[in-house]
């Protein structure tokens, strides 16, 4: 994997961090929150909040938060929610793209998206807090699961789009964690708009930044992998 610089979604600054830049409760400047509130809690307020709201992303689950608390439900059948992923879907195997459905989207969808990342891999001194490892935008509205093995090709035969991953290319790229066990997130937001982004410039940042304000609906499914697991199996 490389190196990518990025705004990420979740920034969990230790102590030290605050202290070196300076926005240290006892340096006497107020710090600015970079991490999202948990379900349930009041969001924070930031001083680039625009008239349209940032999108949240809980720290449990990296889930987008919406006032209707809308979800939906995330099934694979290549792993289960938490369990272990196949090796076919990794840099050990094919490298292909898992199957992936979703169920539960409110009647006004219009759009959905699927977005991947690895928050397993921070290293603040560069700036990568996650590494993003699919993006698929402009899915459908009628469309509720994506099947296994898709091309790496920028537009899909059902119209989705794939955006500019962390790998600089688009298509999926699957886990590869350099040391022990890495969590992968899968997240399918459910939106009221079609984002419209051009699939060859459509990077994590972008098709984020056309979501905001959008959200009807989320839901996540997590899955692991250790190389040296399924080495020893």
């Amino acid at each position: 994997m490389g190196r990518e610089r990025r705004e990420p979604f979740v920034v969990r600054d230790s102590s030290r961090q605050r202290r070196a830049r300076g926005d240290d409760p006892a340096s006497g400047r107020q710090a600015v929150s970079h991490t999202a509130t948990v379900s349930g809690s009041p969001a924070p307020k930031r001083r680039d909040a625009g008239k349209t709201p940032d999108l949240l992303i809980s720290v449990e689950e990296g889930t987008v938060k919406q006032s209707e608390g809308a979800k939906l439900t995330v099934t694979s059948t290549a792993f289960e929610h938490q369990g272990w992923m196949p090796a076919c879907c990794t840099c050990d195997g094919e490298n292909v793209s898992p199957h992936l459905a979703w169920d539960g989207a409110p009647e006004s969808t219009r759009s959905f998206v699927v977005w991947m990342e690895d928050r397993d891999v921070p290293a603040p001194s560069l700036r990568l807090f996650t590494w993003v490892h699919w993006l698929v935008y402009d899915i459908p509205a009628e469309v509720k699961a994506l099947p296994g093995a898709l091309p790496k090709t920028a537009v899909l035969d059902n119209g989705a789009k794939q955006g500019v991953t962390s790998f600089r290319r688009p298509g999926y790229g699957g886990p590869c964690p350099p040391l022990g066990t890495h969590s992968y997130t899968f997240i399918v937001y459910a939106l009221d708009t079609v984002l419209g982004l051009e699939p060859a410039r459509a990077s994590s940042r972008s098709i984020r930044q056309a979501m905001q304000g959008h959200v009807l609906a989320e839901g996540v499914l997590v899955g692991r992998y250790n190389r040296r697991r399924r080495a020893t199996d």
